[in-house]
């Protein structure tokens, strides 16, 4: 019978104190590294005890399994040690064999689905809960990313193939289940009904739905001992089969045959298929390959097992890569496409800049809006010579500066100033070959100077950054 105790961090604290480590099951529990941890964060939690005979622990292999992340095929004297804090929500569960007085695991529950897990060794790893699923036996069960069986996701009629239940067709009906040659059965869809049927030679031809809910028919001859009846194979002398005459696969397993050649029931469980009439045997740590930027052990049969090496800077090649501290080699490598930019690779280690072309030179691809065809030949040739003997101008809340264009076209009461940001920055007079740049706040703006002897497009801009020296 199942037996409760609930515990306050108090009386944990006098478990420790007391010396009683290695009694009780609770004090097993407490002497974890991992739960020791876990109640030093959330010293509030609440401990609760239960107690399984071995009788009743083999009714919750598959609970036990989950947390530990490992098969068990019998039942154990166990506590099974929760752990809650009601204020983060977090857990921590620890199982305890109290024949052997030691701590089968203990499993940290996190949120989206991450878990901890400590073996008997003390010895943890990080695993994320219902991370695929796949087949097990003849139905689908979550698997975490460390590779251990969960618990049951979807239960299968017809059996598992590939992670997924086995499909009896939509809109086809049997009558005898499938293909039965036991039992005779009728098809039937929205158009067709067809029964089983036996034919003059003896043989029977057994009618089924397929996957895509279309009626099949397949001709079979009955075992020795049955002849065909009325649609189904009927037994001859069923008394003289004689039962367990022989095993063979069947349905990836082992199963019980008798004289007669029908299947009884499964001899043995395989947990990576059949092959003859013997489980396929698999063997541990066959090779090693990279999954998920990790190493991963693998066995014979080709299912993922334990990590082998856990690598910071990803797998390639079986092998965790190197850690490569330069980001270029060459100029090329720091091509950022943009035609305003001049690319440099260099330092060490090698890092990529990417600078805005603020200065007229040429043959550098580029023609700054503040240039023109006489100070770079990468502008090309117009009406339009405006240029300003600067590219950027830095300067401070206090300080007024002068500025003045070159190569205008006509008088100089046509050649007119503007900011983007009057807050920023304004101008004094807003007209003529020079004016006064009067800063008012700190902040960045454009200093735009047009020549409207020659038009409105005849224009030149060069950027404001405004600081503060208090």
């Amino acid at each position: 019978m199942l037996s409760k105790i609930l515990l306050g961090s108090s009386l944990i604290s006098i478990l420790l104190l007391s010396g009683c480590i290695g009694l009780g099951p609770e004090s097993l529990a407490l002497a974890n590294p991992l739960v020791k941890q876990f109640m030093s964060e959330y010293p509030n939690a609440q401990l609760t005890a239960t107690h399984y005979s071995v009788e009743e622990s083999a009714q919750i292999l598959e609970t036990l399994s989950k947390d530990c992340g490992k098969e068990y095929a019998e039942g154990k004297d166990l506590y099974r040690i929760n752990i809650d804090d009601p204020d983060s929500g977090l857990k921590v569960v620890a199982w305890v064999d109290m024949s052997t007085q030691t701590i089968e695991c203990a499993v940290k529950y996190g949120t989206d689905d991450e878990k901890t897990i400590s073996d008997d060794k003390g010895e943890e790893k990080k695993c994320k809960s219902h991370a695929e699923e796949k087949c097990y036996g003849e139905h689908v069960y979550w698997f975490d990313s460390c590779g251990h069986k969960e618990d049951k996701k979807q239960y299968c009629e017809h059996g598992c193939e590939n992670g997924f239940c086995k499909k009896i067709g939509e809109g086809c009906t049997d009558t005898d289940g499938g293909e039965n040659i036991y039992e005779k059965g009728t098809c039937e869809t929205g158009s067709q009904t067809l029964s089983d049927h036996c034919n003059s030679d003896g043989t029977l031809t057994e009618k089924y739905c397929d996957d895509n809910g279309e009626i099949k028919a397949e001709t079979v001859e009955c075992p020795e001992g049955y002849e065909c009846s009325d649609g189904m194979c009927l037994g001859l002398k069923i008394e003289e089969c004689s039962s367990h005459n022989e095993y063979k696969c069947y349905s990836a397993h082992v199963y019980w045959y008798n004289s007669c050649g029908v299947k009884e029931e499964k001899k043995e469980y395989c947990e990576y298929g059949c092959e003859g009439t013997e489980c396929i045997e698999c063997t541990s740590q066959h090779e090693y390959a990279c999954h998920d930027g990790d190493i991963y052990w693998y066995n014979s049969c080709g299912f993922k097992e334990d990590k082998k090496e856990e690598c910071p800077y990803g797998c390639e090649n079986v092998e965790c890569s190197q850690e490569n501290l330069d980001e270029c080699q060459t100029d090329i490598d720091c091509d950022d496409s943009i035609i305003s930019t001049k690319d440099f690779c260099t330092g060490d280690p090698k890092i990529c800049y990417n600078m805005e072309i603020l200065w007229c030179l040429s043959d550098d691809g580029y023609c700054p809006s503040s240039c023109n065809h006489l100070n770079d030949n990468d502008c090309e040739e117009s009406d339009c010579l405006l240029s300003l003997p600067v590219t950027y101008i830095n300067t401070s809340t206090s300080v007024n500066s002068n500025i003045w264009v070159l190569n205008y076209q006509g008088n100089g009461s046509q050649v007119l100033w503007s900011t983007g940001n009057i807050s920023v920055v304004t101008v004094v007079p807003n007209s003529g070959p020079s004016v006064t740049l009067m800063p008012q706040d700190v902040g960045s703006t454009t200093l735009t100077v047009t020549d409207n002897s020659v038009g409105p497009d005849c224009s030149v801009s060069i950027p404001i950054d405004v600081y503060s020296i208090y």
